[in-house]
């Protein structure tokens, strides 16, 4: 692009229902991130919660979803 010229967001170029080209933005990567921790504690499994910890060693929401994968393994042991 010319200099002075910004540069739009990253975009997802999508074709809609009419036919038409559309933009779909890049998703927030945190709201992303927490959806995805919705989704492991909806499912209520450890595997879920496992995953979700794996995926994101990093994330805000760990602790969260620690805690809850210690609630599970206490509420159901392994045997």
């Amino acid at each position: 692009m010319p200099d002075g010229v910004p540069v739009p967001p990253p975009a997802i170029i999508e074709v809609q229902s009419s036919g038409h080209a559309g933009a779909q933005f890049a998703r927030d990567p945190a709201i992303a991130e927490h959806e995805e921790l919705t989704a492991a504690l909806s499912k209520g499994t450890a595997e879920a919660l496992e995953l979700f910890i794996a995926r994101h060693p990093l994330s805000s929401y760990r602790a969260e979803a620690e805690r809850a994968l210690g609630q599970l393994r206490e509420q159901f042991p392994q045997r």
